[in-house]
């Protein structure tokens, strides 16, 4: 769907795509709404609410890989990369608060307030429809806000086969699908890590809520930094290098018990890493591959980052042997058979450390809407200083 959602953004335009993706979330709440009708047979409600959520994540793709064309497509030079990241953490800062807000309005025996917890998830996605249907009235603002916006993009073939021949954009692409992927991972399995060793599912929230917290703070650093800056190659190898030097140190210490702040800060800066190269890659993939659509550039390398954490997350499900009888006495997985991670977790910190040498040895860009942009500011002053002699 990834791939679907590039060409949707790209040939559709803007408007249509995020409209598309607005109806197509609500339809899929609407649908895990009415499981929890009284009416609905029990045997009914579980397929429900599988459709409704297949239905609703088929959106995510239209609406994660817009942000850099929003940006592209809207805002001035010197305000894309601000703009992107405002964009892109939308995603994480939703997370955050439904992981809060559930557990506090949905209690365990009560219906009702199951239904009313799902009842507010459908009320959100329709506020949405409403906004994006009503609200959006086009693709384009009237005046372009920057001269690579005025001169438009290639067609979306065209654009394809640009980045195919792009061996900077490969290596962006892989380098950033791998921190993506680890982090999509490593936040999802972060229980299981930590409960054979005797942490518990508390200390694996307070881990991630940190990786998050503080990873929207690192964004917020790089968005505002690249603006200023337009340092895009020094602000993508720094927290490159940064968070994989953190992605090791847990790796290692994540095998022992007893290791609660140099896990807890080692998953701090991992997170604050991963973030600040989130909307640092969209708009330095769009950067490099210009003039290929920013919906193309920058939504591949999201398509990429989720093939690999589907590839990490199976890895992870499968590859980790049980724990000895030995160990199995300190861990506190409940009713989940504890594994052991240690080698699992090496091997995705050698994947990171792999991703990262090559993008700080062989990544060497070239900023081609830049160039376009200051070259064409350039002629316009000489213009006008001839104009006025």
């Amino acid at each position: 769907l990834g791939f679907v959602a590039t060409w949707m953004l790209d040939v559709l335009g803007l408007r249509w795509g995020i409209i598309i993706g607005a109806w197509v979330q609500a339809a899929g709440a609407g649908i895990t709404a009415v499981s929890t009708l009284h009416n609905i047979p029990a045997s009914y409600r579980f397929p429900l609410v599988v459709a409704g959520q297949v239905v609703a994540a088929s959106s995510q793709p239209l609406l994660r890989q817009s942000p850099a064309m929003v940006a592209a497509t809207w805002f001035a030079d010197d305000q894309r990369a601000t703009a992107n990241m405002i964009i892109s953490m939308g995603s994480p800062i939703g997370s955050i608060l439904s992981n809060l807000l559930g557990p506090q309005i949905a209690k365990s025996g009560n219906s009702h307030s199951l239904q009313l917890l799902v009842s507010l998830y459908t009320i959100i996605p329709c506020l949405a429809v409403l906004m994006a249907t009503f609200g959006i009235c086009r693709g384009s603002p009237p005046t372009p806000p920057s001269i690579s916006a005025a001169k438009g993009t290639q067609p979306f073939l065209q654009g394809i086969k640009m980045l195919y021949r792009d061996v900077q954009y490969w290596i962006l692409m892989v380098s950033f699908g791998a921190g993506m992927g680890t982090f999509q991972t490593f936040v999802g399995i972060i229980e299981q890590v930590f409960c054979p060793r005797g942490y518990s599912d508390t200390f694996a929230g307070i881990c991630a809520a940190l990786m998050v917290l503080l990873g929207m703070i690192g964004a917020a650093t790089a968005g505002v930094f690249l603006d200023r800056t337009k340092r895009f190659e020094e602000i993508m190898k720094f927290p490159a290098a940064v968070g994989t030097l953190a992605l090791i140190v847990f790796a290692v210490l994540s095998g022992y018990p007893g290791q609660e702040v140099p896990l807890a800060i080692s998953a701090s800066v991992f997170g604050v890493a991963a973030f600040a190269m989130y909307p640092t890659a969209l708009e330095l993939s769009v950067e490099i591959t210009y003039p290929v659509s920013a919906a193309t550039s920058s939504g591949l390398l999201i398509v990429c980052g989720n093939l690999q954490s589907i590839i990490l997350t199976f890895l992870a499900k499968y590859a980790p042997p049980p724990l000895s009888p030995a160990e199995v006495a300190h861990a506190r997985c409940g009713k989940v058979v504890p594994r052991d991670f240690k080698v699992t977790m090496l091997v995705f910190a050698g994947w990171m450390t792999l991703a990262a040498i090559i993008l700080l040895l062989a990544f060497k860009p070239v900023y081609k809407r830049l160039r376009v942009e200051r070259m064409q500011a350039k002629s316009s002053d000489s213009e006008q200083s001839t104009r006025e002699t």
